[in-house]
């Protein structure tokens, strides 16, 4: 299926949008229902996305009592692996949909599977998605164990564009709270130019802070007019700052965009995907010293995705 329309800034409530299908997820934050309390649980059915990991810690046993006792449908996925979702649209006999998702606690990989799996759809003629998402913003800084696995990630498999896998790379990488993460990244990839992209949040200053300290060694290699800020509840600006950086920098590099940080960045990189699927998306993969709970956001974000058969 082709992303048809995309509204950023969607008008009306968000508890207007009537969906036929309610994705949510369940870990161990306890925003996992902030936002499916908010709206009361809506959808004629109603999915978690249940972690294979974390079964015990903070808020996990009551978030999946929660969502067992309003009539969810648990489904259980690691969250390095995208879930089927195959399975999760077999037996729809409807040709148009409705979805509403909620990413606040979800891995990339789960919904990038989602955006994929509408991409090599052709049992539907339409998809309406709402996606929904809660930002957090860690005040402290998230210590991470040795081991990092890249994940590189396609609405297509096998893209293969033979001009540009001779030419250099240019990253686009993503800041967040993780220590040295940043740094790690940009020596495992090595390349010739760098954007470096941070969330800019009035609201929460220690956070900011936080990102550039924790990415000092990096930021201190990079060019200060390629460090930019990007609103964090403004999702038009950050498509069009990532349309602006992409766009001239194709003629000459292989874009790799590695979207840490929050999620609502990774998001759009991944909607990119659909017109420029040349673009390679990389998910860094570890494993953290100590898990720890943000401070959510009570706005939430949310953006309208139109698809369909063309």
């Amino acid at each position: 299926m082709e992303l048809l329309d995309l509204t950023i800034t969607p008008t009306g409530n968000i508890s207007d949008f009537k969906p036929d299908l309610f994705i949510a997820a369940s870990g161990y934050e306890a925003r996992s229902v902030l936002i499916p309390k908010s709206l009361n649980n809506p959808g004629r059915r109603k999915i978690a996305l249940a972690y294979t990991e974390y079964t015990k810690e903070f808020s996990r046993r009551e978030n999946d009592l929660y969502f067992k006792n309003n009539d969810y449908e648990l489904i259980y996925s690691p969250g390095f692996r995208g879930p089927d979702f195959h399975t999760v649209f077999n037996g729809y006999e409807e040709k148009e949909l409705k979805i509403l998702i909620d990413i606040s606690v979800m891995t990339r990989n789960w919904y990038h599977a989602l955006l994929k799996y509408i991409n090599t759809t052709r049992h539907f003629s339409k998809l309406t998605v709402r996606a929904v998402y809660c930002p957090v913003l860690m005040e402290e800084s998230v210590e991470l164990r040795r081991k990092i696995i890249y994940d590189k990630v396609h609405l297509i498999e096998n893209v293969r564009d033979t001009g540009r896998e001779t030419k250099a790379t240019a990253l686009i990488l993503g800041l967040g709270s993780e220590i040295e993460l940043g740094n790690t990244v940009f020596e495992k990839l090595k390349p010739k130019h760098t954007t470096l992209l941070y969330a800019d949040s009035i609201q929460m200053k220690q956070y900011v802070e936080n990102v550039f300290i924790n990415n000092h060694a990096l930021i201190e290699r990079i060019s200060i007019r390629n460090l930019i800020g990007y609103p964090l509840n403004n999702p038009w600006e950050i498509y069009k700052i990532l349309l602006n950086l992409i766009l001239p920098l194709r003629m000459d590099y292989q874009i790799t965009i590695v979207p840490e940080g929050p999620k609502i960045l990774s998001l759009i990189t991944m909607l990119l995907q659909f017109n420029y699927p040349d673009i390679e998306l990389i998910i860094p993969r570890f494993k953290v010293k100590q898990l720890k709970e943000g401070v959510p956001f009570h706005e939430f974000t949310y953006i309208d995705l139109k698809f369909g058969i063309e």
